[in-house]
């Protein structure tokens, strides 16, 4: 019976097979990032997790936040 987590007396994340892929993208990849072969390469780790970090302090999307600087090479929608 599966309780708090717990299952058979065992945590699922204790024996989780987790394969963690950590991105740290430059502001000029954005103009020729290839979203869908980046996925076929996390397919290719067999990747459970997935942290993308895209150019830094600067937005890598559109906004019109006041002060919020977008990235001068996103074009489109890359990502």
């Amino acid at each position: 019976m599966e309780n708090n987590g717990i299952k058979n007396g065992t945590r699922w994340w204790t024996n989780w097979p987790w394969r963690f892929i950590q991105t740290n993208l430059r502001e000029i990849d954005m103009l020729d990032v290839d979203a869908k072969q980046y996925i076929e390469d996390l397919k290719s780790f067999e990747a459970t997790v997935l942290m993308i970090n895209t150019s830094g302090i600067i937005s890598s999307y559109f906004t019109e936040l006041p002060f919020h600087h977008q990235s001068q090479f996103l074009k489109g929608d890359s990502l």
